[in-house]
């Protein structure tokens, strides 16, 4: 568990995050929670993930980048970002910024008979979304949060951990089921009058790269395609999702390659769908983006789902 708190000349920032690796075998879930002062100038760029990750909104002043979204959030929305979703937060002014955010993996609940996460994404369609619960669903999943939150936060004996862990991971069993109790309340992009789409020139990029993810080779090759010169494309992205065209790009194309060792395929195949002709530096870039090279990836992937319970 890492629980941090400092000061600076205008910034106070407390955080506690706790990995909870309470089944032998299966990837580890991770709940964070941070409060701090932050500043227009700090950097959130868009980026994906290989989990799914839930966000929950407790300030207010945070507009978020989900795919082609641009959403208004309100206190107390959640964000349901499936895995290789790009997203990001925006802050509208400099304030005391509070979230929580929790990492699933998609095999966490593995000895489950009713698995909530795969509940949740089915009942979602699938897909990424923005909840806006009721006042009363809000105040029990705000209630659960915090109440996790001081459960993290205990000094506990070390032949306790374990028992300890477990027990976060039943508060989080719990607050999924709270979630799926309010599933129904999704909030499309036009759910709220302030809520905009990207620019068309970024919409039409996004599109672009949908459709062509395979055998786009360059940020060119998109500028082309949308007719704007490339310095001026590539500017434009940065400035409204925070990083260069050129890192979405290779996230997209990991995110692809991920889905395809996933699925069992070599890494040279994987290199290849995703429009690379150079291994060497597909497997650098894997490795830049999701932490592991794609073998290694690949094995961990392959070893869980062999060692998954028949249902």
């Amino acid at each position: 568990m890492k629980d941090i708190q400092w000061a600076g000349a205008d910034t106070i920032r407390f955080e506690v995050t706790k990995t909870l690796d309470v089944l032998h075998g299966r990837p580890p879930l991770t709940f964070t929670y941070i409060n701090s002062f932050t500043d227009l100038e700090m950097n959130h760029p868009l980026h994906i993930h290989e989990n799914t990750e839930l966000y929950f909104c407790i300030s207010d002043k945070v507009d978020y980048v989900l795919g082609k979204s641009y959403l208004r959030l309100a206190p107390g929305d959640v964000v349901i970002v499936r895995a290789g979703e790009a997203h990001r937060v925006v802050l509208r002014e400099a304030h005391r910024y509070e979230r929580f955010f929790i990492q699933l993996p998609a095999r966490v609940f593995p000895t489950l008979s009713h698995d909530p996460l795969h509940s949740l994404m089915h009942a979602l369609g699938g897909g990424s979304a923005r909840l806006r619960p009721s006042a009363e669903q809000r105040s029990a999943i705000e209630a659960l949060l915090y109440d996790t939150l001081t459960v993290c936060r205990e000094d506990i004996a070390e032949g306790l951990l374990a028992l300890h862990q477990t027990k976060i991971y039943a508060k989080t069993v719990e607050l999924l089921c709270l979630l799926n109790e309010c599933a129904d309340r999704v909030l499309g992009a036009d759910g709220i009058a302030e809520d905009e789409h990207l620019p068309e020139p970024l919409a039409d990029v996004m599109l672009y790269i949908d459709k062509n993810l395979k055998s786009i080779e360059s940020v060119n090759e998109i500028a082309d395609a949308v007719h704007l010169a490339p310095s001026y494309l590539s500017a434009m992205f940065r400035n409204h999702l925070g990083v260069p065209l050129v890192y979405h790009l290779q996230s997209r194309k990991m995110s692809l390659a991920k889905q395809l060792l996933e699925q069992g395929q070599s890494v040279a195949d994987a290199c290849l769908a995703a429009g690379y002709t150079d291994q060497s530096y597909f497997i650098r870039v894997f490795k830049r983006h999701l932490g592991v090279t794609p073998l290694k990836y690949r094995a961990a992937f392959c070893a869980g789902k062999e060692n998954k319970p028949a249902p």
